[in-house]
């Protein structure tokens, strides 16, 4: 089962101050085919995954985790990620800053329509094993 998933490019808090999400959380996972907006286009690297069997086992990779801070209130973040570390060991002609540049529309796993904002080529998925990162326990899938 082929997914795609939009991985964060940067970092951002509630207005408590609480951690929302940090570059490389898994915000989103869906079926392949759909568009994407230009927002979605330059805040989030959209790539295509696949080595797990169920939607139910993709969609726990973006499900929020909540956790209290120091006054009690709690606040969510993102349990799994995928480090932009990790897909420049893999892939050694990602660019990095280009990535981080939430200006600039670097989509270069799933190549995006600058006119339409669909999806008109993609690479071939990358494996979710060895390449997702559970935060809570320290270790890739």
């Amino acid at each position: 089962m082929i997914m795609e998933v939009a991985i964060s490019l940067e970092n951002a808090t509630d207005d408590s101050g609480g951690e929302r999400k940090k570059e490389g959380d898994i915000i989103g996972i869906r079926l392949p085919g759909q568009g994407v907006g230009l927002k979605e286009a330059k805040r989030y690297l959209w790539l295509r995954i696949e080595g797990l069997d169920t939607r139910a086992e993709y969609d726990v990779l973006a499900e929020s985790i909540y956790e209290p801070d120091e006054e009690g209130t709690r606040y969510d973040k993102r349990q799994y990620c995928i480090p932009l570390a990790k897909i420049k060991e893999l892939d050694s002609s990602f660019d990095l800053d280009k990535a981080r540049d939430t200006d600039d529309l670097y989509q270069p796993y799933l190549v995006v329509d600058g006119d339409t904002y669909e999806f008109v080529t993609s690479e071939l998925p990358f494996q979710v094993s060895g390449l997702v990162f559970n935060k809570e326990t320290g270790l890739y899938l």
